[in-house]
């Protein structure tokens, strides 16, 4: 998925990953 360590696309990943973790209510 993350073929190069780009910070804005790890800021991005990150960044959904926690909105997913809050839709589902952790």
């Amino acid at each position: 998925m993350l073929s190069r360590l780009d910070p804005g696309e790890t800021i991005n990943y990150t960044y959904t990953a926690m909105y997913h973790f809050c839709i589902t209510g952790l």
